[in-house]
C-alpha cells in the first residue's frame, strides 16, 4: 500500500512541480526535474520484488558470471530468466561489471528508458517550436513520458521500455534529417526486444505519406474515433477473421497465424487506452492550424495511421502486446502544445467560438497524465500490491 501511494504522490509532486516552473525560471525546471528524476529512478530500483517481472530479471543478472558478450542475431538462453535478446544481455553484463546490485541494473535500465525517451521527445518538440534544446523545460515531456511508460515499461518490462525510447530516439532523428543516426537507433531498440520491428510503420508512414490540410486531419480523426466508439472496427475485423478462418480451412497457414485464428474473438477491441489515444488525436487536430510546419503535419500522418491500426487489430492479442510502440507518436506533439503555445494564442471553433489555447493545453495535459497513470499503474501490477496489502 505505501509503495503505491508513493507513486501517486510522485505524480501529483510532479504536476504541482510543473506549475510552479512554468511560471519560473528554465533553470528551475531543469533544477526540478533533475530531482524527480532521480527520485523516480530510485522508485524504480528499489521497487518490491512483488511486483511483477522482478524475479525473472533478478535472476537473469545473477546469471550475468557466466555469460559472455555476444552480438549475434539469436536470443540465448538465460536458464531461469529464459531467453533475451542480446543487446540486452550485453547491457546487463556491462552493469554487472560495475556493480553486483541488481538494484543498480534496473536503476541504469531506468535512466536509459526515461533519459533518453524524454530526450527524443524534447529534440522533435524544439524541431517544431523552433527553439534551443539548452532553453527548453525538461519536466513537462519526463511528466509527459512518465505517465505513459515510466511505471509500465521503466518498472515491469525493462526490454519493451528500452525498446520504445531508442525508436522515439529513432523517430526524432528522422524527424531531423539525421538518417543515420535514425537507423542506428532504431537497430539499438530492435537489439532490445523484437517488438521495435512494428515500429517501421511510423518511421514509413511519417517518411512517404502526402500532408493534407489541418480541416481534413480533424475530419478524420473524429471519423476514426466515432468508427471505434460504434464499434464498426469490430465488424470489420469480425468479417476479416471468418474470411481468414475460411480461407484456413482451404489452405495451410503457418501454424502461429493457426493458433491466433483459433483464438476466441468477443468483440474485445473497445480498449480505454486506443480510445484515449484517438481522443488525444483530436485534440492535437484542433489545437493545431494550417500554419504549422510540413513536417508536423507528417507527424499527424503517422499518428493517424496507428489511430486506424489500433482500432482495426488492436484487440488481437499479438498485436496488444507490441502496439504502445506505435503510441510513442503522440508524445511530442503534446509537449509541443504544452510548451509552444503562449497565452495570447486561441482556438477558433467554426466562425464563433474562440477559447483561450494554454488552458485548454494545461487542462488536457493534465488529464492525459492522470488518466495514464491510472490505466498503467493498474496493467503494471502497482493497485495489485494494493490488493495483496488489504488482503494481509
Amino acid at each position: 500500500m505505501a509503495f503505491y501511494m508513493l507513486n501517486v504522490a510522485f505524480l501529483l509532486v510532479t504536476l504541482i512541480a510543473y506549475f510552479a516552473t512554468r511560471l519560473g525560471s528554465v533553470r528551475l525546471d531543469h533544477f526540478v526535474s533533475g530531482i524527480l528524476f532521480f527520485a523516480f529512478l530510485c522508485m524504480i530500483a528499489f521497487r518490491p520484488s512483488t511486483v511483477r517481472d522482478t524475479i525473472p530479471y533478478i535472476d537473469l543478472f545473477n546469471y550475468m558470471d557466466s555469460y559472455q558478450f555476444t552480438f549475434g542475431f539469436g536470443r540465448p538462453e538465460f536458464g531461469a530468466a529464459g531467453d533475451m535478446e542480446i543487446g540486452f544481455a550485453n547491457l546487463c553484463k556491462v552493469t554487472s561489471l560495475i556493480s553486483s546490485s541488481y538494484q543498480v541494473f534496473f536503476f541504469i535500465v531506468a535512466l536509459l528508458t526515461v533519459g533518453v525517451g524524454t530526450f527524443a521527445a524534447i529534440l522533435i518538440s524544439t524541431s517544431m517550436n523552433d527553439a534551443p534544446t539548452t532553453q527548453y523545460r525538461v519536466l513537462p515531456a519526463f511528466i509527459l513520458f512518465v505517465s505513459y511508460y515510466g511505471f509500465m515499461y521503466t518498472g515491469i518490462v525493462l526490454r519493451s521500455g528500452l525498446a520504445i525510447s531508442f525508436c522515439m530516439l529513432s523517430y526524432a532523428m528522422i524527424y531531423r534529417k539525421r538518417y543515420i543516426f535514425g537507423l542506428i537507433s532504431f537497430l539499438l531498440a530492435f537489439s532490445f526486444h523484437s517488438s521495435a520491428l512494428i515500429f517501421l510503420i511510423v518511421l514509413v508512414s511519417y517518411l512517404f505519406l502526402p500532408t493534407v490540410k489541418i480541416r481534413t486531419y480533424r475530419i478524420i480523426s473524429l471519423s476514426i474515433m466515432g468508427l471505434y466508439i460504434l464499434r464498426v472496427f469490430d465488424f470489420f475485423v469480425g468479417l476479416v477473421i471468418q474470411f481468414t478462418r475460411f480461407l484456413a480451412t482451404q489452405v495451410s497457414f503457418p501454424s502461429f497465424i493457426e493458433y491466433h485464428l483459433s483464438l476466441d474473438y468477443r468483440g474485445s477491441s473497445f480498449l480505454k487506452t486506443i480510445l484515449f489515444f484517438m481522443v488525444e488525436f483530436v485534440y492535437l487536430t484542433f489545437c493545431f492550424n494550417d500554419t504549422i510546419s510540413k513536417q508536423q503535419k507528417k507527424n499527424l500522418n503517422a499518428i493517424l495511421v496507428v489511430s486506424i491500426i489500433a482500432g482495426l487489430f488492436g484487440f488481437l492479442p499479438i498485436v496488444t502486446r507490441v502496439i504502445d510502440v506505435l503510441f510513442v507518436v503522440i508524445i511530442p506533439p503534446l509537449l509541443y502544445t504544452l510548451i509552444g503555445t503562449t497565452s495570447d494564442e486561441h482556438i477558433t471553433l467554426g466562425k464563433t467560438i474562440t477559447l483561450r489555447k494554454l488552458p485548454l493545453c494545461v487542462l488536457g495535459i493534465g488529464v492525459i497524465a492522470v488518466a495514464n497513470f491510472l490505466l498503467f499503474s493498474r496493467w503494471a501490477g502497482y493497485l495489485e500490491l494494493v490488493k495483496e496489502t488489504l488482503l494481509r
